[in-house]
């Protein structure tokens, strides 16, 4: 199971890489302009990031900015997320519907 929020895991193996990462921005844009999330670096709690950590400690870093990320997102009760447009089954799926949606000559 992923720890944080699950917008921001690690690629699948049925997702499209850099669509996952044009997805995720235009998600993060969106959300920033219609305001259902705070931009990247102005928390609610005033938590100035990860305290107590060591600075060569990057997977404590790493987990517990993870840790925060996934009660962030625990606190959001709707946000645009953009994501499932980088699996290739829906992918395939819209290539599918729209060649067979097309009047065969």
């Amino acid at each position: 199971a992923f720890l944080g929020d699950p917008m921001y895991a690690r690629v699948r193996s049925y997702e499209v890489p850099f669509l996952v990462t044009l997805t995720l921005r235009a998600s993060e844009w969106l959300n920033e302009r219609l305001g259902l999330v705070l931009p990247p670096g102005e928390e609610e709690d005033g938590d100035e990031g990860v305290r107590g950590t060591a600075e060569g400690d990057d997977a404590a870093k790493v987990l517990l900015e993870n840790l925060r990320r996934g009660e962030e997102s625990q606190r959001i009760w709707f946000r645009v997320n953009l994501r499932f447009l980088a699996d290739y089954r829906n992918l395939l799926f819209v290539v599918l519907v729209v060649a067979f949606s097309r009047p065969l000559l």
